[in-house]
């Protein structure tokens, strides 16, 4: 302002064209018209400005300024703002730079919010309109395309957490066909509606999961909620039994089969504990509280194991190479050698709702701890009699003895006690006979949609093998 007064003095001076009216007009004037510099207040003390007159209009540079601290410093013309300028809101403290048409903000321009947030791009009518970039006080940018102030048409959203999202929008929301890249990598393309899933998409989900198919309302339409076991329980094997399998299928809350894939599943084995010795349980073994139907039943960890084939190098069918003719070696054929290793069972994904587990093994349970509902072949425990051998036995007359009788019950002892050894050599060799419980478990890593299925339970049987040969 006190250049504005500078200018006057020495215009003043020079011209003799200062003038100070009732209006409160303060600067140079033409013909009795404000024309040059001036300083104008008005009647109402609120408004002031500062700057170039033209035939009694202000026109050219200018300063408006208003009482509460709001100024508009630019270009005048015909008494209006017009061209570029400077705004300044005190109330809300937003600060315009770029152009203006007649008093409303249009065309190509900077606002900074007083919150925080930065928009630069194109506005028609004081409002956001074509392309431009928002910058958020959240550090959250958006470039793209607007219209009545919100993003609208196509556009990219980067937010501060590192996410993203490229597509379209409609009136400030994602909605149509649109790409959002999450902070842990996960990536879900397809259609988009009031910010949410909705209509054909595919995520591939940082966990593995992978899902190819309807959304409604940011939710799979084949979303899983469940598991269940394909085979009837519970499956009955035999001690010496081949190796067993197992499915599981991936159900919705409609029992259809989800289309989900890369789900990891993890399949264990637990026994109901029953410490025949009372002594501790091994130390690689832990308890676990399992929910089967309404119940919770105390169940003891259990080394279901999966049975693994390997073949190595080629054995040679003959020791003595030099007495086969030159044109018969290549004919004789080469074994492969096999060896058989039992391992953990890996983690399995689903494909499509579904996963099976292959070749699963009990092995022989520890000392420890025993299978609920064993089958037990002890015989019958036979005391010693105590023998004198000097001493001939006498056998009263009241009491004769059926000698047919007494081997009929001694080979029947021994075929008990040889039962028992052969239930012995059995039960080192496989596992003991009783009711196991298979466990599966969701154990995929950062839940897809922050859902993890229940675990599930199967009750296998186990007999024994001389059941089998008493029913051949």
């Amino acid at each position: 302002m006190e250049s504005y007064y500078s200018l006057l003095k020495q215009n003043g001076e020079n011209c003799n064209q200062v003038n100070v009216n009732r209006e409160g007009f303060y600067g140079q004037t033409k013909k009795g018209m404000r024309h040059g510099i001036g300083v104008y207040s008005y009647m109402n003390s609120f408004f002031k400005y500062e700057g170039d007159w033209f035939q009694g209009v202000k026109q050219g540079c200018g300063t408006f300024v208003m009482r509460d601290g709001s100024y508009y410093k630019g270009c005048f013309l015909n008494g209006e703002i017009h061209g570029r300028g400077e705004r300044y809101w005190a109330h809300s403290k937003n600060l315009f730079v770029g152009l203006f048409d007649f008093g409303e903000i249009n065309g190509e321009g900077v606002m900074k919010y007083g919150n925080g947030d930065m928009y630069e791009g194109t506005w028609l009518e004081n409002k956001k309109e074509g392309n431009g970039k928002l910058r958020h006080a959240d550090g959250s940018v958006y470039s793209g395309a607007f219209h009545f102030n919100k993003p609208h048409g196509e556009g990219r959203l980067m937010f501060n957490n590192g996410e993203e999202f490229i597509g379209e929008w409609v009136n400030g929301m994602r909605h149509g066909h649109g790409i959002y890249q999450y902070q842990d990598g996960s990536l879900y393309e397809g259609q988009w509606r009031c910010n949410q899933f909705h209509g054909e998409g595919i995520m591939t989900h940082s966990s593995g999961i992978y899902y190819n198919g309807l959304w409604i309302n940011g939710r799979p339409l084949l979303e899983p909620c469940k598991m269940l076991f394909d085979e009837d329980e519970p499956l009955t094997i035999f001690q010496d039994s081949s190796p067993f399998s197992l499915s599981i299928t991936c159900l919705t809350d409609q029992q259809a089969v989800t289309n989900e894939c890369g789900r990891l599943l993890k399949v264990s084995a637990g026994v109901l504990a029953v410490n025949k010795l009372d002594i501790p349980a091994p130390k690689e073994s832990t308890r676990i509280l399992a929910k089967i139907g309404n119940e919770n039943i105390e169940l003891e960890t259990y080394p279901l194991v999966t049975e693994v084939i390997r073949s190595t190098s080629p054995i040679k069918t003959c020791l003595v190479d030099n007495f086969i003719p030159v044109n018969e070696k290549e004919t004789i054929p080469t074994a492969i050698a096999e060896t058989v290793e039992n391992k953990p069972p890996q983690l399995q994904a689903t494909n499509n709702g579904k996963v099976t587990f292959n070749k699963l093994l009990l092995p022989p349970l520890s000392v420890a701890v025993a299978a609920s509902s064993s089958i037990s072949l002890s015989p019958d425990k036979v005391e010693a009699q105590p023998t004198n051998r000097n001493r001939k036995a006498s056998v009263p007359p009241s009491y004769k003895v059926d000698l047919h009788e007494k081997k009929r019950n001694d080979t029947k002892k021994k075929e008990a006690l040889n039962e028992l050894k052969k239930e012995e050599v059995l039960n080192k060799k496989f596992c003991k006979p009783g009711d196991y419980i298979i466990i599966v478990e969701d154990v995929t890593e950062n839940p897809f949609l922050d859902i993890r299925l229940e675990t599930i339970y199967f009750r296998i049987k186990v007999l024994p093998t001389n059941v089998l040969e008493k029913s051949q």
